[in-house]
């Protein structure tokens, strides 16, 4: 980590690390169920706060730290009618849980509490970066799945209601991710991009808070339509992403070839014009 950080600062790249990523992952390691994120007094987050204090307290003054991530799409997997089809894998060679239950199931709540938690400890360390939670768009029907598990979808007030709901304070960097499927919300077929983002902003204008597109993609396989589809949609979205005033978006993704299929970008694979049309949004902005 030190040598990535070096690296990134001698490039002037910006990392806003994600430290605790895979939700499951961290309540396997001390051997409590999931549901732990919700308890302050929990094992779990008692190692979340020594973890912070040893990354966020090492790096504090490195100036490739743009700001700091709890992990990945928390949110979504709260309130799940079908959350017992939803727990987490088990692999007893990877250390995890001999089993899972109900005890591994989210809730709002829970998320919420982890959220707050973790900013709070990033807080006591860095009173400056700021601080995000990772989570995607909210579920269309997330409001309703947490008040009465259904997938009634929510109405825009709704939808700005959940979206500052999970970004408890200190936490000051909402975070949205961005794909194609988010189109359906609100009970219409094809909602822009452009729509999406200004509720997002002025949620964020409401709630005093930042708004980040922490991931933006398409994938270009052809069950999905293929490369042609997918830039549409990339263009969509990069000129939604500018037209409203989104201080700060990162694509899905770089040099992942696990999705060399679908989505991965690099300077040398058939999907390298994607980083062409960032650097001249970015020229532009």
């Amino acid at each position: 980590m030190d040598r990535l950080v070096a690296e990134a600062r001698n490039r002037n790249i910006g990392l806003i690390p994600s430290l605790f990523w895979y939700d499951a992952c961290i309540s396997d390691v001390v051997g409590e169920p999931r549901n732990q994120w919700g308890n302050p007094s929990s094992k779990l987050l008692a190692f979340m706060r020594q973890y912070v204090n040893e990354v966020v307290g090492r790096y504090l003054h490195e100036q490739a730290i743009w700001a700091w991530e709890l992990g990945n799409e928390y949110s979504l997997g709260a309130d799940l009618p079908n959350a017992a089809e939803q727990r987490p894998p088990v692999h007893l060679g990877l250390g995890t849980a001999a089993a899972r239950s109900a005890e591994d199931d989210l809730t709002h709540e829970m998320v919420v509490t982890a959220c707050a938690e973790f900013a709070k400890a990033v807080r006591a360390l860095d009173s400056k970066r700021p601080i995000t939670t990772g989570h995607s768009l909210p579920r269309a029907a997330a409001e309703h799945l947490r008040r009465e598990k259904s997938w009634t979808h929510d109405s825009p007030a709704e939808f700005e209601l959940n979206l500052l709901s999970v970004t408890p304070s200190p936490c000051d960097l909402i975070s949205v991710h961005l794909y194609p499927f988010d189109k359906g919300r609100f009970n219409a077929k094809d909602m822009s991009y452009a729509q999406t983002m200004q509720l997002c902003m002025r949620a964020a204008q409401r709630g005093g808070k930042a708004l980040f597109v922490g991931e933006f993609g398409a994938p270009d396989s052809q069950k999905d339509g293929g490369p042609a589809a997918a830039k549409k949609e990339l263009l969509e979205m990069i000129a939604a992403i500018e037209s409203t005033g989104v201080p700060l978006a990162a694509l899905w993704n770089f040099d992942l070839s696990s999705q060399e299929s679908s989505l991965n970008v690099t300077a040398g694979n058939p999907r390298s014009w994607v980083l062409d049309e960032l650097q001249q949004a970015n020229e532009r902005l």
